[in-house]
């Protein structure tokens, strides 16, 4: 599923060696611009980085599974590191698909993370009670000018 996300750690690897051209730092336009591009894919290549680790450790646990010659103990280690490399896995494929969903062009973030703080703000709004003060009129006894006062 993930097999393409190499173009990424060669955009990621282009851009350090981009980054560390002193041409490129003397046009300021262009290092902010490569900048941000390596900011965005970074998580990105992070994560397909640790899946690789992981489906590493998951192929060795299997081969130390298959070997004829491993005694119980190791085999018993390797089952416990293929269950928790399986378990890896599944996690760290999850944050990528998190990671590879579309932005959203108006506001820079994913759209999950849009929807949960609407979502976020909505509650804040049913549980919480605006604060008001009183004004500080004529007919406002000066002690009580400016006060906090629920709304409740």
């Amino acid at each position: 599923m993930f097999e393409n996300l190499s173009v990424f750690e060669n955009r990621y690897e282009e851009l350090n060696m981009k980054l560390y051209d002193p041409a490129v730092a003397a046009d300021r336009n262009l290092y902010r611009d490569l900048m941000k591009e390596h900011k965005e894919i970074e998580p990105i290549v992070e994560k397909y980085r640790a899946l690789k680790k992981a489906e590493a450790s998951l192929e060795d646990a299997e081969a130390i599974l298959n070997d004829s010659e491993a005694d119980k103990e190791l085999r018993q280690m390797a089952s416990d590191e293929m269950s928790a490399a399986k378990s890896d896995i599944e996690s760290i494929s999850e944050e990528l698909k998190i990671l590879l969903l579309p932005r959203d062009p108006t506001t820079k973030t994913t759209a999950v993370l849009s929807w949960k703080f609407a979502a976020a703000q909505a509650a804040r709004k049913r549980h919480c009670s605006p604060i008001t003060f009183t004004a500080c009129t004529t007919c406002t006894p000066k002690s009580a000018a400016g006060k906090r006062r629920s709304s409740a």
